[in-house]
């Protein structure tokens, strides 16, 4: 029995060795992507310039709850002491520390129920819009959102509930963003209504974008053959809340989820609020595959989503500690970041903003803000991705070639060229770099252009040969039927007036 036990336990631990074999690009090294082969060595895209903690600040510093740049500063949101901290975001120096809100006239406000001074209670997450030059706190704590100029953050108002808000979700921001019109959009830890929508004057708009929850097949069956009773009875799924939120310079909201139960994960919202994200990847947009044994199906679940303005974003991994930086089309650029006590490693991702080609991660429990920047491979796949956002298709193919020259795996730079040879109508070309990038959609538009162009090319040439052949078989097939009718005894009309003519001039002899 103990030796049948042993060969059990054996049997298993090689088990896992294996599979950590198998998948060890993503259990023990961090240069890694996802390819058409699965889990690829790769090379970083970036790498951590910078730490910013409580060094960098002459006020107590104690969590980084939110990140976010704008106006060429860089605002933190401290749950902890009650403040938001603003630095250069050229220079990563300190600029001041936001907790007493003032009036325009610089003096300290006082809350007319209370009697105190108006002072940010726990504020979790912080948003600068550059048009509307406004700074945006969600301030948690204290159930409403300070609204603060953004060149003296003097009070330009607050937000509390507002009346007729529908729904059960209580007002307790904690993520937002703001659009151009100066529309509020803001997360509440826990809600199953979506997105909630402010108009510009803090009035309820609607909720926006709800998130679809994932029934099994089981629960399907009982709940269609169940009676209406039972149905009633049943319990409900609710939509997993969201757990991070941007939005881009056009208006599309981006969000993620920690619920990797769901049927998407990250989501870009139009208008009508539907999820229009683009997933041309290997393995889809969920970060990490699920990995069975070595990790215990192990799956990513995000926590954050900051995008750029030319369609690149990047999304954080609360349970490893992973940041994926995606194309506008899906494609993996770079994974990197992980947690541990390593230099670099994170405890508690919370946030993620853009600085220029800047990524910045906030790390909640640690109280810091990573900074990364992009090496030369990392540079090469923003800029061709900037060139390919504004159509300046020639230059993103220059360095959508210096890219693959660092970083061979980088499939996307190959689908890249190939789109831009598509459009020059250069489908040979075009089906040499889609077929390098595995992208099959690309290879039969390129197919279906070079089939045309061949048919064109070649079909005078076509043309001639058909009706040569034509003429030739109906030539042929003359000839067969007359040699037909003299082998049978049948001769045609011209053939009988012959006889005919021959006869009488006999007859007239």
């Amino acid at each position: 029995m103990n030796k049948k036990f042993g060969s059990i336990l054996a049997f298993m631990l090689a088990l896992m060795l294996f599979s950590s074999t198998v998948y060890g690009e993503t259990t023990r090294r961090f240069n890694y992507t996802y390819g058409v082969m699965g889990v690829e060595s790769t090379v970083s895209a970036f790498e951590l310039a910078r730490v910013i903690d409580r060094s960098y600040m002459p006020i107590p510093f104690e969590r980084a709850d939110d990140v976010n740049v704008g106006g060429g500063r860089i605002f933190i949101a401290d749950s902890m002491t009650g403040r938001v901290n603003v630095l250069c975001a050229y220079e990563y120096s300190f600029v001041t520390s936001l907790r007493l809100i003032r009036d325009a006239d610089g003096r300290i406000i006082t809350d007319d129920v209370t009697g105190e001074q108006l002072m940010l209670d726990s504020p979790e997450g912080v948003f600068f819009n550059e048009s509307l030059n406004k700074l945006y706190i969600a301030d948690t704590g204290a159930e409403r959102i300070v609204v603060l100029n953004g060149d003296d953050y003097t009070l330009i108002e607050v937000i509390t509930r507002p009346d007729y808000m529908a729904g059960n979700t209580v007002f307790r921001p904690f993520r937002l963003a703001v659009d151009n019109a100066g529309r509020i959009f803001f997360l509440v830890q826990g809600s199953s209504e979506g997105i909630v929508v402010l108009e510009p004057d803090g009035s309820f708009a609607r909720y926006f974008g709800t998130n679809r929850p994932s029934v099994s097949p089981i629960e399907f069956f009982w709940r269609t053959v169940a009676t209406t009773e039972q149905r009633e009875q049943m319990a409900r799924n609710f939509a997993p809340p969201f757990s991070g939120i941007d939005i881009d310079p056009s208006g599309f909201i981006y969000a993620v989820t920690a619920d990797n139960s769901v049927q998407e994960m990250i989501f870009r919202f139009n208008a009508r609020g539907d999820n229009v994200i683009r997933d041309a990847g290997f393995v889809g947009l969920r970060g990490d595959m699920t990995i069975i044994f070595a990790n215990l199906a192990y799956q990513s679940e995000f926590q954050a989503v900051a995008v750029t303005d030319f369609g690149v974003y990047a999304v954080v991994d609360s349970v490893r500690g992973r940041v994926f930086v995606y194309d506008f089309d899906g494609h993996v650029i770079s994974i990197f970041s992980q947690l541990g006590g390593v230099r670099g490693g994170v405890r508690e991702p919370a946030s993620l903003a853009w600085n220029g080609f800047d990524l910045l991660l906030a790390d909640r429990a640690l109280g810091v803000v990573y900074v990364y920047t992009p090496n030369r491979f990392g540079y090469a796949a923003l800029m061709a991705n900037y060139h390919v956002y504004r159509g300046n298709w020639e230059e993103a193919t220059a360095f959508y070639r210096d890219a693959v020259a660092l970083n061979a795996t980088f499939y996307a730079a190959y689908s890249g060229i190939g789109r831009n040879y598509l459009m020059q109508r250069r489908y040979s070309e075009a089906m040499y770099y889609f077929d390098l990038a595995f992208d099959q959609d690309g290879f039969s538009r390129a197919w279906q252009g070079r089939r045309s162009e061949l048919i064109e090319q070649w079909f005078p040439l076509i043309a001639v040969i058909i009706v040569s052949l034509s003429l030739l078989l109906i030539y042929s097939e003359v000839r067969y039927l007359k040699k037909a009718a003299y082998q049978e005894g049948r001769l045609d009309k011209k053939e009988k007036k012959r006889k005919r003519k021959k006869n009488k001039e006999a007859v007239d002899v």
